[in-house]
């Protein structure tokens, strides 16, 4: 049975957030809420400096499951 969770913090962050998780992903996506790939990265790190403040959709991508959070950038 794969537990397939993340969480993002701080939330909301103002110039990077951290990925906790208890697997290994391949991908973590960040999305506009229209829908728009702002980020891609495979770190627990992430550099938000270049977006601006509001509210995002962040997807991490593992064994082909697809689970989704929301986070504000500040």
């Amino acid at each position: 049975n794969f537990n397939h969770s993340f969480n993002v913090f701080p939330n909301p962050a103002s110039d990077y957030i951290f990925i906790s998780k208890d697997h290994v992903f391949d991908q973590i996506q960040i999305f506009s809420l229209s829908g728009e790939v702002l980020i891609k990265s495979e770190l627990k790190k992430i550099d938000i400096n270049n977006l601006k403040k509001g509210t995002y959709l962040i997807q991490s991508k593992s064994k082909g499951i697809t689970k989704s959070k929301i986070f504000i950038k500040n």
